[in-house]
């Protein structure tokens, strides 16, 4: 093979910028509690901090990176987060954590409670706890209960569509399984509290039960809160900053269409489950979830045989599945009385890790300058943003700065990268006179020696 030596080094603005960063296609979690890939993320673009609040993005980040990435998992392969090992992230080390954790996860504040700190990506392990953020809620009110379930209902199992003749969305329908007529009748009676003629119709050869609406106003009520198309729903920001309290009817409405209650599933515990090819509104589900003391997975469903496109699941269990049971009318005899997988710290869940692993990369990174609470949320996990050495907010945290520094690594064709070197740079952005070596790929310690 082929051997190639490079030197990357990083300015914005004639300063040298040191390194946690993060992979391209990372989820950042935008302001109305969606996704985007931090590669497309702008300055100005506002984004979520781990205060559960809104932060607007200063500055954007990239570079070229070969080296070690370390990543981590809570549980289910689609909560993955995978950075550079320096990279500082909002956890608590297990080790501090006591074993009786509650079954809720929740600390009285009297008898005191562990306490988050930021924690390099690379000292993390499996046992840890990390800041799963969700947004906080403004304190608003999302109309009456009915309203929220019958939101929910639509999300799992409604359409708008225009009429036969085309042209503005006029058409509204609720499609259950023919079994689920007391469904049918909640939205039959909910129309006609609003004004809306609905009329039912079923179709047995097909197990359906459908209701009908034929109204614009209607139709365009539900597609300005709720889009249309299964893979296009989605709530808008002014549903999502609502109060739990009054989104939960929202989270039963949508169980009661796509989910499922599983009194004992393949590993022995009994769960709730929902499941939709729109990971927004999985996410959004999520935080509804979560601003009611719930602590959901997500589970990625790849396509495969009868599944055409791929699907997202968010499930519950434990004492979390219980409850949400009783309030879908499927109550189980009793709690699992498992210990929690997540701890509850200021109304902020932190979430166990199961697997941490490192890899070799080599590409593009991205950072993100966050204005304030110098945060934000990647693929759901509270991480702290850039750093140019230290900023105050790091130091009042703890960190002690890193020199600024890059890394000089040699590329085989075979083998990918067989060794790296950390080059400190000085004030003036030269290099210190020694090339420091990073152990990593496979020639082992045949260049420990190499120096200028």
């Amino acid at each position: 093979g082929h051997f190639h030596t490079e030197a990357i080094f990083d300015r914005v603005g004639g300063e040298v910028i040191a390194g946690p960063c993060f992979p391209a296609a990372t989820p950042i979690t935008i302001v109305d509690g969606t996704r985007k890939p931090i590669e497309a993320i702008n300055q100005g673009d506002v984004v979520l901090s781990h205060t559960g609040m809104w932060r607007n993005v200063s500055k954007i980040m990239e570079r070229q990176y070969a080296g070690e990435m370390v990543s981590f998992r809570q549980l289910a392969a689609a909560s993955d987060v995978t950075c550079t090992p320096e990279h500082p992230i909002r956890a608590i080390k297990g080790q501090n954590v006591p074993h009786n954790i509650p079954a809720n996860g929740t600390w009285a504040r009297s008898i005191g409670h562990p306490q988050p700190e930021w924690v390099s990506a690379s000292l993390l392990s499996v046992g840890d706890f990390v800041q799963y953020a969700a947004p906080a809620a403004t304190g608003t009110v999302f109309g009456s209960p009915e309203t929220a379930r019958l939101l929910g209902l639509y999300l799992a199992e409604g359409s708008v569509s225009p009429s036969r003749k085309g042209g503005n969305l006029h058409r509204l329908q609720w499609t259950f399984h023919i079994d689920e007529e007391d469904y049918a009748d909640f939205v039959l009676t909910q129309c006609a509290a609003n004004g809306w003629k609905a009329s039912v119709t079923t179709e047995p050869a097909r197990h359906v039960r459908k209701v009908r609406v034929n109204s614009k106003a209607a139709c365009d009520y539900f597609f300005s809160l709720g889009g249309k198309g299964a893979a296009g729903k989605s709530m808008p920001q002014s549903v999502m900053q609502a109060d739990g309290v009054s989104l939960l009817p929202i989270l039963i409405g949508w169980l009661q269409g796509d989910g499922h209650v599983n009194h004992k599933n393949a590993r022995g515990g009994r769960v709730v489950s929902g499941t939709s090819i729109s990971r927004e509104l999985i996410e959004q589900m999520s935080i509804i979830a979560l601003r009611n003391g719930l602590s959901p997975t997500i589970y990625s469903i790849a396509p495969g045989g009868p599944r055409k496109h791929h699907a997202w699941t968010l499930a519950f269990g434990a004492e979390d599945a219980g409850r949400l049971a009783t309030l879908l009318g499927e109550p189980f005899a009793a709690t699992d009385g498992k210990t929690s997988n997540t701890i509850w710290i200021d109304n902020q869940p932190f979430r166990r890790l199961t697997h941490v692993w490192r890899t070799e990369f080599v590409g593009a990174v991205y950072n993100l300058e966050v204005d304030t609470d110098h945060s934000y949320v990647a693929n759901g996990v509270a991480v702290h943003n850039c750093m140019k050495g230290a900023d105050e907010y790091t130091l009042s945290a703890g960190f002690k700065p890193a020199p600024a520094g890059q890394t000089l690594f040699g590329l085989h064709g075979e083998h990918g990268v067989t060794h790296r070197w950390r080059i400190d740079l000085q004030s003036a952005y030269e290099p210190a006179g020694e090339f420091l070596w990073w152990p990593g790929g496979t020639l082992g310690d045949a260049w420990k020696g190499v120096s200028t």
